[in-house]
């Protein structure tokens, strides 16, 4: 595989492929362009065909051409190969000849089937009438590439036929059924078609909902899906995910809903962050799709009981990946659907104001409590049984906290109380669930101060950056002799810094060359790095010896506290000398 990356990389542009997302203009040696990342004004991305890398300054995100695709499809890198050999022309050694040939086919069938099937919903009258009662516009229709399946048992086959395919191929690609009599037949009949597309945007299934005479016979299902083939597993794939990618990315959140309609109808009113899971429950591979977008998602399931059950296990799945989970809670007895069609100021006021899966339930419990007239003990039992497991599911130990404290506030009980339950709900919990965030108080202290990105890494960073960058460059803008004396006077331990982010070097060297170019007093830049850098290690060191200086103290251990002593004055004394 390592062999095929490399070629990949050796054919493919980085340029190219990038530019088919960023709009980018060159920039000396290195091209730069709005980040796709983000909302900004001013470019901070910046790509290197040299090292075919980019590097994102707003978001500080880094990587190859690799990378990049990951992070813009939402696929993980066997994807991005996938996608990236298909560019290159390069036939991965994972899959044969015969197996390629196949999925191409299947793919043309499926494409054929929807062409196919939106010529039929152009021509059929009252399917589009009833599309637009219920709110959609033409334009939606044909973004999402809806159809029409007429009621005749073979319409689709015959046609598929004509076009040369066989009936085993469209049989494997789930468009007709075997008889009991023998003979084939459509599988999808007398139903709105819902294409759905893989993350590429490549038809692979279909949904299509009951419409017309066949309505009215309640043995038949009001929706029906392929069944899975060789293209179309329901646990991997999201309907919509393919439009919605880029705008959870945009927003940093996605918003899951059920139906294909819900999700049309959101798009259409401006949140294009959502993708649906069509019927299906939902699955972790659901959730690494969205997860790799965005760490947010607001879930916003029918509010009957129904959907409010759906949401809950959604809920603790997403929970368990360390997923920040809002629930949207829409009107008593509609869909999203209905909601946006009866006004679309309902739907966007149920997403701005969704709540934390914990406060929802919560929030649940005491509208229960109140309709039933529960007592307080009823109600914290219920309370027990119905959120608490939710809080468990928190990973963050300073999210559990806070959410223990809301949760014994508003029901009149002790913390130690709550946290006792959640401890025995730890020890009940099935062996084969995610591990629990387990509650430490010094550990909650130690996350509340530490920084997710702190500033000595990012000045060791900039540092290891700089001089990598130089090593490449004829002639140098910053003698040796010059950093071994900065080195020395500011005691920074460059030979430790550098083999700590060795294998960081062809991204750091491009950010310090896209931030360095043009500077030409580059031995200042780098003083005023060791400065800083000298600072942190100084005060570092300061806060150990504090800690030796009372531990000897407390021992009664005289000489040690005094050759402390002796440390800490000629570090204190270092550290004045500092600018």
């Amino acid at each position: 595989m390592s062999d095929q990356t490399q070629q990949i990389k050796e054919r493919i542009n980085i340029i190219d492929v990038i530019g088919q997302y960023v709009k980018l203009s060159k920039a000396g040696k290195n091209f730069k362009g709005l980040s796709p990342f983000g909302n900004e004004k001013t470019p901070s991305f910046f790509v290197s065909p040299d090292k075919g890398m980019y590097y994102d300054f707003s978001s500080g995100q880094g990587g190859d051409v690799f990378s990049f695709v990951q992070k813009m499809e939402g696929v993980d890198f066997k994807g991005a190969l996938q996608i990236l050999a298909e560019k290159a022309g390069i036939e991965l050694h994972t899959e044969s000849r015969q197996s390629r040939d196949t999925r191409d086919t299947l793919y043309a069938i499926l494409e054929a089937a929807t062409q196919f099937f939106e010529t039929k919903l152009s021509e059929q009258t009252q399917a589009r009438e009833y599309l637009q009662k219920r709110g959609l516009e033409e334009a939606t229709m044909r973004s999402f590439r809806l159809g029409f399946a007429s009621e005749d048992w073979q319409t689709l086959l015959t046609h598929l036929t004509k076009l040369g395919y066989h009936e085993r191929e469209i049989e494997q690609a789930g468009l007709i059924k075997k008889g009991e009599r023998g003979g084939y037949y459509d599988r999808f009949r007398s139903r709105i078609i819902f294409p759905i597309m893989d993350a590429a945007g490549r038809v692979v299934a279909f949904s299509g909902r009951i419409f017309g005479e066949a309505a009215k016979d309640d043995k038949n299902a009001k929706y029906l899906n392929s069944p899975e083939t060789p293209l179309f597993d329901k646990s991997r794939i999201l309907f919509g995910y393919n439009k919605a990618k880029q705008f959870i990315r945009k927003y940093d959140f996605s918003i899951l809903v059920e139906g294909q309609m819900d999700l049309v109808m959101s798009h259409q009113s401006g949140y294009a962050n959502t993708v649906a899971s069509s019927g299906t429950s939902l699955t972790i591979d659901h959730l690494m799709l969205l997860d790799r977008l965005s760490k947010k998602l607001v879930m916003a399931y029918d509010a009957d009981p129904a959907g409010v059950a759906s949401s809950g296990r959604g809920a603790s799945l997403a929970l368990t990946r360390g997923m920040d989970v809002k629930v949207a809670r829409v009107p008593i007895g509609k869909d999203p659907a209905d909601c946006i069609l009866e006004d679309a100021n309902l739907w966007k006021e149920a997403v701005r104001n969704s709540k934390h899966v914990v406060d929802f339930y919560l929030d649940t419990a005491l509208r229960e409590a109140q309709e039933k007239k529960w007592d307080q003990r009823q109600l914290v039992l219920y309370a027990r049984d119905t959120v608490l497991p939710y809080i468990q599911q928190v990973r963050s130990a300073t999210d559990k906290a806070q959410f223990v404290h809301n949760y014994a506030n508003v029901l009149g009980i002790s913390e130690d109380a709550v946290w006792d339950e959640l401890r025995q709900l730890d020890r009940t919990a099935p062996a084969s669930e995610a591990p629990r965030a387990v509650y430490n108080p010094a550990q909650q202290a130690k996350q509340k101060n530490k920084e997710p990105f702190s500033r000595k890494t990012d000045l060791e960073e900039t540092l290891a950056g700089i001089i990598f960058w130089q090593e490449t460059c004829e002639p140098r803008l910053l003698d040796e002799k010059v950093l071994a004396k900065m080195r020395d006077d500011f005691n920074i331990p460059l030979d430790k810094i550098l083999a700590m982010y060795s294998e960081q070097k062809d991204l750091l060297v491009m950010k310090a060359e896209v931030t360095y170019e043009s500077v030409t007093t580059l031995p200042v830049e780098v003083r005023s790095l060791m400065n800083d850098l000298a600072k942190i290690y100084t005060t570092e060191e300061l806060y150990v010896l504090t800690l030796a200086q009372r531990a000897a103290e407390r021992d009664g251990d005289t000489k040690k506290k005094e050759e402390l002593d002796i440390q800490a004055h000629e570090l204190t004394k270092f550290k004045s000398t500092l600018e």
